[in-house]
């Protein structure tokens, strides 16, 4: 009996298998990456708008507010801007670099409010959040492109 026949089939139909397998987990693999890159963007745009609505808020308070208010609303910028809970999530699915990067940043806005609320000069602690947050800007511009991960 002739083999060769039944044995080209059989190893005709693994290699069918094999190679569908191999294109599904490619497939599998390009959509985990889409959706970490989405995941990672929407983290940027959060944490990006939370810092600069709550400074924005600390401006506000430090130009325009009585004593007791002013402070209050330097106080509060953080908690209602969501500040912490946006670069914890940023800090869970960003590359190490940014979230460090997004840490300092924070730092930065605590020392500016700090500064407001203590009615000290606060346009050097603006000024280096703001370069800080802009160089931030930066290098998410650059992960979410695709330049480093």
């Amino acid at each position: 009996m002739d083999w060769t026949a039944p044995v080209s089939t059989a190893l005709g139909g693994f290699i069918s298998v094999i190679s569908v397998l191999v294109a599904h987990r490619a497939q599998w693999r390009k959509e985990v990456r889409k959706q970490q890159r989405e995941e990672l963007r929407t983290a940027c745009v959060q944490f990006l708008s939370a810092v600069t609505q709550a400074r924005e808020q600390i401006r506000r308070a430090g130009r325009d507010s009585g004593d007791d208010e002013k402070v209050r609303r330097a106080q509060d910028a953080l908690t209602e801007h969501d500040v912490f809970p946006a670069r914890i999530h940023l800090h869970l699915v960003a590359p190490p670099d940014l979230a460090e990067m997004s840490r300092e940043v924070v730092h930065l806005l605590i020392g500016y409010r700090d500064a407001v609320i203590s009615r000290e000069p606060h346009e050097e602690a603006e000024l280096a959040f703001t370069n800080h947050r802009n160089a931030v800007t930066q290098a998410m511009q650059t992960v979410l492109s695709g330049g480093v991960q």
